[in-house]
């Protein structure tokens, strides 16, 4: 019994050292295990501290390129910030009105001098159209500049300006202009140039000038206190200009004058000056309206269908009337109203006698 109770001992004692052995090989290999992580986390530590090292590299680099970015654009100019809002230096208007500038850009280059100007118009030239080529010597009818070329006006409000450029050369420079933009674009439909862009070449002579009326009129719509720019680009360069005619005007017209006994030279002027050469040729080419070139004793056909003979008194009635018998082809409502109460009839008398010589 003894004997047994010693062998039990014995195999328990076995039983315990086996599980000894075994817990202590499972206790290694997980300690292995163990090892093993660690190590491979520490090598993932290392990766992630080369990372870290390269990413702050590359923060560093741009950090700097932010610092430089910002640098140029502290720096910008003036005329930079006005690349980006042609507004930003157009005077605030009255409380209730609108802010007009008129501008000119250049291709490829400035005109020589002062460029083109903007002006009041004068009592004597004061008619839409009126356009004029001068020779040296004879001054430019026009008023006070404009400041900052600027329109103030209310909703609706339409306004006559003279534009006008100072030839500071020996020769004859020709420029054309191109159809304006306004800015901001949003705007655009409420402002209505009536005009600058016709396809005509202007000619300002040697040492001489040019000028012409346009109107400007802002939409009844139009928010008050907007600011526009109205940009006009002008080519300046004659190698590049379309094929177009020059404007017809007169590089020597006479300056009208009440003590004028010439009625043919007084009507030359007063076709200039009041802007009728725009819309009516003198050497038979097609325009807004009927060319004046063998216009007196003609027939013409008017829209209702009838015909009637070109004489003085139909001159006439189409002159202070214009709308009373409109040439067929041609269209109403486009020649200015009011010319029988801004000419004489001296005057009116002048431009008959001048039709009458263009045969």
């Amino acid at each position: 019994m003894q004997r047994l109770r010693v062998l039990f001992v014995i195999g328990s004692l076995g039983f315990l050292l086996l599980g000894l052995a075994a817990c202590a090989q499972v206790s290694g290999e997980e300690t292995k295990r163990q090892l093993a992580t660690a190590s491979e986390l520490a090598q993932n530590v290392g990766q992630l501290q080369q990372l870290l090292q390269e990413t702050r590299g590359e923060l560093s680099a741009l950090e700097q390129r932010v610092a430089e970015t910002e640098k140029q654009v502290s720096g910008f100019t003036a005329a930079g910030a006005l690349a980006l809002d042609r507004t930003a230096d157009i005077p605030d208007p009255p409380s209730g009105k609108v802010a007009l500038r008129i501008s000119f850009q250049y291709q490829p280059q400035p005109l020589p001098g002062n460029g083109l100007r903007a002006y009041e118009p004068t009592p004597g030239v004061n008619s839409l159209w009126a356009m004029e080529s001068l020779p040296a010597g004879q001054p430019l009818p026009v008023g006070k500049p404009l400041p900052d070329s600027t329109l103030f006006l209310e909703p609706g409000e339409s306004r006559l300006v003279t534009l006008a450029y100072q030839n500071p050369t020996a020769e004859d420079i020709g420029f054309l202009v191109l159809p304006h933009q306004e800015w901001p674009g949003a705007l655009a439909r409420y402002v209505w140039p009536t005009c600058l862009c016709m396809s005509f070449v202007y000619q300002a002579p040697a040492n001489g000038a040019w000028y012409r009326v346009i109107r400007l009129t802002v939409s009844p719509d139009i928010p008050p206190g907007s600011k526009v720019d109205a940009l006009w680009t002008v080519l300046t360069d004659p190698s590049v200009f379309p094929a177009v005619p020059e404007a017809t005007v007169s590089k020597a017209t006479p300056t009208p004058a009440a003590e004028a006994t010439d009625l043919v030279a007084l009507g030359k002027a007063l076709a200039a000056r009041q802007g009728c050469l725009v819309c009516h040729s003198v050497d038979g080419s097609p325009r807004v309206g009927p060319t004046w070139k063998g216009l007196f004793g003609k027939e013409e056909t008017l829209t209702d269908g009838s015909t009637v003979k070109v004489d003085e008194a139909y001159l006439r009635e189409s002159i202070v009337d214009p709308d009373a018998k409109v040439v067929k082809g041609f269209p109403a409502g486009v020649m200015p109203q009011d010319f029988g109460q801004k000419l004489s009839d001296e005057e009116i008398q002048a431009l008959i006698e001048y039709i009458k010589t263009l045969r």
